[in-house]
């Protein structure tokens, strides 16, 4: 049980802790210990932390001016619900820059730093999902909104956009939850003869586990599908009706599609790569994880899973941080808020 327990120094918050230092090194995969650390100390703790804390602040001002510019329109409420759903998302990531840190010692309060990293983990994974089930909401929303614009009021309305949204969370906690149920903590003596508090799965762990993966790989996946169809159908929609106004208008010499259609398609892109690029390589990495043995924290591949994840977690934070920049330069009414706002404060 103590050989099963033992730290190490290296894992990855989607994974239990294992035995990775007793692993010959023709198990490690394609990239070596001192590789691995590297990629830590400069994803995790150099970029991941700041930029995790900047967008903490940020999605807070996001909250605080969906909430002053009010909830008339449906899709504030999806913005803000999304801020909330990023905030979340940011937080577990100051942990994981901590615990990542060489100058912090690999125990925290008796507790192994490694099992801190699961337990606050899983509720990253969880709410970065939640976050992309509102993307791929909100695409579709805009879409309805282009395609169908005089029924949309009445297919959307605040309280059906609330009662959407509360699904998205229940669900996706829900479906993350069962992670907990599948190890449980058990203290061991560590090789500076330290009692820790560590983690070991249950019989059924494993299982449990690798449903949760496949729910969290099936949820990101189908997010991507309805946004790059929602992404596809709204920028079709806006540019079949552009070439009407303009065969319809007395200025039909003039080929430019109207600026207020070109700004809609230049957000929804917007949003719709940012949050592509930020997701897709998780959601492939999960794939592969829940397919291929090897390609696991225990299996031959365990440092090549550990070095992608840190990749990860950069865009990851990196997507939640920069709705605020989208908001700013798309919404006029944001960007009055927002000045509302600070010019309060200053007072």
């Amino acid at each position: 049980m103590t050989e099963f327990l033992r730290s190490t120094n290296e894992t990855v918050i989607y994974i239990n802790i294992t035995i990775i230092d007793d692993l010959e090194p023709e198990f490690r995969g394609f990239v070596t210990k001192e590789l691995l650390q590297i990629f830590r100390l400069v994803n995790y703790v150099i970029i991941t932390g700041p930029v995790s804390l900047i967008g903490i602040i940020f999605n807070i001002i996001n909250i605080i001016v969906f909430i002053k510019i009010g909830f008339k329109e449906t899709v504030n409420i999806s913005f803000l619900a999304l801020s909330i759903a990023d905030l979340c998302s940011l937080i577990p990531l100051i942990w994981m820059s901590i615990c990542s840190n060489p100058l912090v010692p690999t125990q925290s309060g008796g507790m192994d730093n490694q099992a801190v990293q699961v337990i606050v983990g899983w509720p990253h994974v969880c709410f970065s999902r939640i976050s992309g089930g509102l993307t791929a909401y909100i695409t579709f929303e805009r879409y309805l909104c282009v395609a169908i614009p005089l029924k949309i009021k009445r297919i959307i309305t605040p309280r059906k956009t609330v009662v959407i949204v509360l699904i998205i969370f229940i669900i996706t906690i829900v479906g993350i939850m069962p992670e907990y149920f599948s190890f449980w903590l058990h203290p061991y003596v560590n090789a500076d003869n330290v009692t820790l508090t560590g983690m070991i799965y249950y019989h059924h762990g494993r299982e449990i586990e690798n449903y949760v993966l496949s729910f969290a790989a099936f949820c990101q996946l189908s997010c991507f599908i309805v946004v790059i169809l929602s992404t596809g159908g709204l920028v079709h929609t806006l540019r079949v009706k552009s070439k009407w106004r303009q065969s319809t208008s007395q200025f039909s010499k003039n080929n430019k599609a109207p600026a207020r259609d070109r700004k809609t398609v230049l957000m929804i892109i917007s949003i719709s790569v940012i949050f592509i690029i930020s997701y897709l390589p998780l959601s492939v990495s999960l794939v592969g994880m829940t397919t291929c043995k090897e390609y696991s924290i225990q299996g031959r591949y365990n440092n090549l899973v550990i070095g992608t994840a840190t990749f990860f977690l950069c865009l990851e934070s990196i997507n939640s941080s920069v709705n605020i920049f989208v908001y700013y330069n798309m919404s006029s009414k944001f960007r009055a808020a927002m000045f509302s706002f600070i010019h309060f404060k200053r007072k």
